[in-house]
């Protein structure tokens, strides 16, 4: 009879099986730190854009909707109807409102 191993053993051997294959979907875990969020933002702000795959207790997150979610939700420039093109000549502060209104205009 096979023991199951211990939770830190699954995950280390895990981690360290090479693969090279592509991975086509991430735990939920996974999606947070792919994107840099915490789970109260995931939860709150990414979680009911995107579909996820459940089996059992497992939930997947497949990669191509992390994908649309960050096309979908990237910032588009004021006055237009299109994303702007990321470039290396994008400014780091494109997209960030000036903190005063031009004159005669209401903030």
């Amino acid at each position: 009879m096979s023991r199951a191993l211990p939770l830190e053993d699954r995950f280390t051997r895990a981690e360290e099986k090479p693969s090279g294959a592509p991975r086509l979907a991430l735990s939920i875990a996974e999606a947070c730190e792919a994107l840099g969020c915490s789970w109260d933002f995931w939860s709150e702000h990414v979680a009911p854009d995107v579909r996820i795959v459940r089996r059992g207790r497992r939930k997947l997150v497949p990669v191509v909707e992390l994908e649309a979610w960050l096309d979908r939700e990237a910032e588009r420039p004021l006055g237009t109807g299109k994303a702007a093109p990321v470039t290396a000549k994008t400014p780091a502060n494109a997209g960030v409102r000036a903190s005063r209104a031009p004159a005669g205009r209401c903030a």
